[in-house]
């Protein structure tokens, strides 16, 4: 302004007498700063600051902001996926994953949907004896073997680590609190475990989940559990053994998140 000197004069004494704080005021003009590198000032307007009050007299001792960010506080880093709540969401590559639990600083996760592609859903069809049905990842030809081995053709697995997974094995039926024993096994990427689950069938927006294995296993032959096409949880005696992968995993400890909400429409995403 004109009367640039004349503001920047007026502003400083309203701000005394209303507060008793002696502050400078100046015009500035944007786009004027120091180059930290080269020492020059790199000058976007005519004039740095066509106004300002007598403090500010002299040399000013500016730098560049970006400067200062990505070398002084390049080693900073943000937010750790493993502090996130259940029930928060996470794009993976694409993929949207659900917060099951924060374990020993490893975040779990079970993937919204089952894996599908080109529209077409991804089976895990066992290839071994009724008999030898149990979820068991070392077994080949096994539902679990299969989606722990073969996953990775379909999804980012670089996010995930090999961990402990605990699968709860029941005589007959699978019914809470049936269990007969649990058995460990590592692996990479795994069914989920049904009673950790939110919803076994259609979520907020209409749409019916593809049938997918769960963990949960039974000594006797023929006995699954999953979810059918349709959304119901099957945990009985059925000949039916073809069903869809729907991912679960930990993610490794030391992964960031560079933004995002944690909400299923602004998920946070990962570095």
């Amino acid at each position: 302004p004109r009367t640039g000197e004349i503001l920047v004069n007026k502003i400083k004494n309203e701000m005394l007498d209303k507060t008793g704080c002696n502050i400078e005021v100046m015009v500035y003009g944007d786009g004027a700063f120091k180059d930290p590198v080269g020492g020059i000032w790199e000058l976007a307007d005519p004039v740095v600051s066509p106004a300002y009050t007598n403090g500010l007299c002299g040399t000013p001792n500016e730098i560049k902001l970006k400067y200062i960010s990505d070398n002084v506080l390049s080693n900073l880093r943000g937010e750790e996926l493993n502090n996130a709540s259940t029930g928060e969401y996470v794009n993976i590559s694409g993929d949207l994953y659900r917060v099951i639990d924060v374990e020993n600083g490893y975040t779990k996760v079970v993937a919204e949907d089952s894996i599908t592609r080109s529209s077409e859903l991804v089976l895990a069809v066992p290839t071994i004896a009724v008999t030898e049905l149990t979820y068991n990842p070392k077994v080949k030809g096994s539902a679990a073997y299969i989606i722990n081995n073969e996953s990775g053709q379909y999804i980012d697995t670089s996010y995930f680590v090999n961990h402990n997974v605990k699968v709860p094995i029941y005589k007959k039926d699978i019914i809470y609190g049936e269990e007969v024993k649990t058995e460990k096994y590592k692996a990479k990427v795994f069914a989920p475990n049904m009673y950790e689950m939110f919803s076994a069938q259609v979520n907020a927006y209409g749409h019916v989940s593809h049938g997918y294995w769960y963990l949960n296993t039974s000594k006797t032959s023929f006995y699954i559990s999953a979810v059918t096409d349709i959304g119901v949880p099957l945990n009985k005696e059925t000949r039916y053994l073809s069903f869809g992968i729907r991912p679960c995993a930990y993610i490794k400890d030391n992964v960031i998140v560079t933004s995002g909400l944690g909400t299923r429409n602004n998920p946070y995403i990962i570095k």
